[in-house]
């Protein structure tokens, strides 16, 4: 399994997550992992000389959604099912 990192990000000016329509009527709570994307492609353009079409297609690394935290305290969604552990033997019932 490939090792998960956790990036907490920290706006220095306010920020609105837009939600379904056009303007400001209505905004969101969570950053969805395809607007961060979309965010670091065109930082990336913009930085770099690298062809990001390529990069879109076979991305080097995967984004999930933003989620909410305080201080060392995350606030991830329980996951669909177990990670980080490989089972084992040891893991059955006796």
């Amino acid at each position: 399994m490939d090792k998960i990192i956790a990036y907490k990000l920290n706006f220095c000016t306010p920020l609105h997550i837009a939600a379904h329509g056009v303007g400001y009527e209505k905004t969101g709570e969570t950053i969805h992992s395809d607007t961060l994307f979309s965010a670091v492609m065109s930082l990336w353009n913009h930085f770099y000389d690298d062809e990001v079409q390529a990069m879109c297609q076979t991305p080097p690394f995967l984004i999930s959604s933003a989620f909410p935290f305080r201080e060392n305290t995350y606030f991830f969604p329980r996951p669909m099912k177990k990670i980080g552990k490989e089972k084992t033997d040891d893991d059955d019932p006796k």
